[in-house]
């Protein structure tokens, strides 16, 4: 992946954001102090492989299939476990 060019003062106002899109998305950046690139911010470890949608169908299909009724079950398994779970109070009400 190319480095953004950023300069001192937009990587200061935005660091958070750039920290960010380094950690999440894998970006780098080039961060430049007048006319000079004095700096490079780059992820620490690569980023893990992504898939496209093409090999994610692929993997999907390789899946076995549901034996019968394996989807009616799940859905009252699901259904059962909602009725169970409470959502956390709100200790300010």
């Amino acid at each position: 992946m190319t480095p953004k060019l950023l300069t001192a003062t937009e990587a200061a106002r935005n660091f958070s954001d750039v920290l960010d899109q380094v950690n999440h998305f894998g970006a780098s950046y080039d961060i430049r102090r007048g006319r000079e690139v004095v700096a490079r911010l780059v992820p620490v470890r690569p980023m893990p492989h992504r898939i496209t949608v093409a090999e994610l169908s692929a993997l999907l299909d390789r899946l076995p299939a549901l034996a019968p009724g394996d989807g009616e079950r799940f859905e009252r398994d699901v259904a059962a476990s909602r009725k169970r779970l409470r959502p956390p109070r709100d200790p300010w009400r």
